[in-house]
């Protein structure tokens, strides 16, 4: 930032760092001089917050990158935030509500309604940065009785830059759960790959760029399941031939113990825990696009569209059957599109 009046020294900020939802305030102070001196402010020191009531905390870029996260989702970093805790899974900032949570998306709502939390994930390659406000919101956001998360995914620059990346995890060195020795189901099998890339540069310097990112997971697991059957002391009282054919068909006979029902003498068991392993899988797939496009110093654009799509059929209550079976298969999508326009400006002349 440079200020500059006739009769007086210029003056110039350097090194500000524009943050998402930042209300920056550097008062300048002009000298009476010559216009051949300047005079340089190197803005290195943490503001005292003076033009906002709210609490907030940034989690920026560097943090994003460098700290590991299990899963790649950089919203797993609100916990860093002052008065955020873990409840049940959820963000409860103050106390407050999981369901109380604002989720925002490049300013666009990102809250899903049937349950608590957000819509769509972004990976932490896509992602610029999020700001957590857990106390006195200024009103342009509303709606939220606990925290506003507000996340801001990256665009494209001048220079062209990339990254591919592969994470893959197998149970080769893993021990069997405590469902599988229990149930004494032998280790089971669990391989997970994710991988993706990004990219972004200019489509005309200093005018237009764009930005790309896709992410990949695919998990194979087994997993280990058990359903109540009953037992053959249990089938022997049964008199309907087609009732019989319908247990004898479709549920097997108990292998884990483990009754919950008994005869009227209490010692017969009627019921009891059938254990089996069934391979289990869970795909989904992330797709980012952003495009920026600087017109003016006063006027510049950008539409974002970010899809995910899971792909997890669930296991049957019963082994060998589709009781219970359903095709997941989920698609989910957020789009934003923005115009900046700066009305008016002023400078010293025009203000006195």
């Amino acid at each position: 930032v440079q200020a500059e009046l006739e009769g007086f020294q210029p003056v110039r900020i350097t090194n500000i760092t524009g943050e998402i939802g930042a209300a920056l305030n550097y008062p300048v102070t002009m000298t009476v001089g010559g216009m051949a001196t300047e005079v340089e402010i190197i803005a290195e020191v943490e503001q005292v917050e003076t033009t906002t009531s709210q609490l907030d905390n940034v989690i920026d870029e560097k943090r994003i990158m460098d700290l590991p996260l299990n899963g790649r989702n950089p919203l797993g970093l609100v916990f860093l935030t002052p008065g955020v805790s873990n409840y049940r899974g959820q963000a409860s900032a103050n106390g407050g509500r999981g369901r109380g949570n604002n989720y925002q998306l490049d300013g666009v709502d990102n809250n899903d309604t049937s349950v608590i939390g957000n819509i769509v994930d972004v990976n932490v390659d896509a992602v610029g940065e999020f700001r957590v406000i857990t106390s006195n919101p200024s009103a342009e956001y509303g709606r939220a009785g606990s925290a506003i998360i507000d996340v801001v995914t990256k665009s494209g620059s001048n220079e062209y830059h990339g990254n591919v990346f592969w994470f893959h995890r197998n149970d080769n060195l893993d021990a069997a759960t405590w469902a599988q020795n229990y149930y004494d189901l032998g280790k089971g099998e669990f391989k997970r790959n994710q991988y993706g890339a990004s990219f972004g540069g200019p489509i005309i310097k200093d005018k237009l760029f764009f930005f790309f990112n896709t992410e990949q997971l695919k998990t194979r697991t087994a997993g280990s399941f058990t359903a109540i059957t009953p037992t053959q002391a249990f089938r022997d009282q049964i008199t309907n031939p087609a009732i019989a054919s319908i247990f004898n068909t479709y549920y097997p006979l108990p292998n884990a113990g483990n009754p919950s029902v008994f005869d009227e003498t209490g010692t017969v068991a009627w019921n009891g825990q059938y254990a089996w392993a069934e391979p289990d899988k869970y795909d989904s797939q992330e797709y980012t696009i952003k495009v920026d496009y600087a017109h003016s110093e006063n006027h510049s654009f950008y539409g974002r569209y970010f899809t995910n799509i899971i792909d997890s059929p669930t296991v049957g209550n019963l082994p060998g059957t589709d009781i219970g079976v359903y095709q997941f298969t989920g698609k989910s999508y957020s789009m934003a599109l923005d115009w900046t326009c700066l009305l008016y400006t002023s400078d010293a002349a025009d203000d006195n």
